[in-house]
């Protein structure tokens, strides 16, 4: 999954708050094949995937940012605990 951080202002530092509707456009995520198969695999349903998927579209850029981390560290244990099966 990448995550792309749009910059406000050109670059500067935002001088004044931000309304909600421009705080979520600020972060967007791009995911790939493996985060949509990963993803079904924790919710074990395709509806609640794409449940999950609509809302954090949607979310703040904190929301954003806490999935992203949680499915990075889901997808790293996994991968080891892959590994560990395998010898």
């Amino acid at each position: 999954m990448k995550m792309n951080i749009r910059k406000t202002n050109d670059g500067n530092h935002i001088t004044s708050p931000l309304p909600p509707h421009k705080r979520n456009q600020i972060l967007t995520l791009v995911p790939d094949e493996n985060d949509f198969k990963d993803m079904a695999q924790i919710f074990e349903d395709p509806d609640t995937t794409s449940a999950v998927w609509t809302i954090i579209e949607s979310a703040p850029p904190e929301i954003k940012v806490l999935f992203f981390l949680q499915l990075q560290t889901w997808q790293e244990t996994h991968s080891l605990t892959e590994e560990r099966e395998v010898f």
